[in-house]
């Protein structure tokens, strides 16, 4: 599943926008109601940007779908990513009424998160499936939560991503 819908890319140059001396403050009612306090300030924020409240609504969608397809899901693995965490945590508290119980960083030296064109293809909280024995993708078990600007998802062009 792709993260919820970002910030950043809602909203542009949003961290100056939003933090008076450090202190964050809502601008929009789509923004985040509150943030932490990160050790690097504001400035943390440019490049690993939360959700919107869109976002949050979004991941909660899939969760819910989810539940309600009676899909069963024993493990949640995201990217330390902040949206990708917060997706996981929101996706998490539909499908399962509970919130993210752990969250374990691995000691690697976290990648550079950069968009590819191929991910643009692939629009918010979208679903990809797989089936074992053997592995191949499928068609996933709810439809996609589409907004204006992503348009529609058809799931297999997956399989040309790499």
């Amino acid at each position: 599943m792709r993260h919820g819908e970002r910030v950043d890319l809602t909203y542009g140059h949003w961290v100056e926008h939003c933090f008076d001396s450090g202190t964050y403050s809502r601008k929009d009612l789509n923004l985040p109601l509150k943030l932490a306090d990160r050790a690097g300030g504001a400035d943390s924020y440019y490049k690993d940007t939360p959700l919107t409240r869109v976002g949050q609504f979004q991941a909660q969608l899939v969760g819910e779908a989810l539940r309600l397809a009676g899909i069963t899901v024993r493990h949640v693995y995201a990217s330390a990513a902040l949206r990708c965490v917060e997706t996981a945590n929101y996706f998490l508290q539909d499908l399962m009424a509970i919130a993210l119980q752990r969250v374990e960083a691995d000691d690697r030296t976290p990648h550079s998160y950069q968009i590819s064109k191929n991910l643009l293809k692939v629009p918010y909280c979208a679903l990809g499936a797989m089936r074992d024995k053997p592995f191949e993708l499928v068609c996933p078990p709810c439809p996609p939560s589409i907004n204006s600007s992503s348009g529609r998802f058809d799931w297999r062009i997956l399989k040309d991503l790499h």
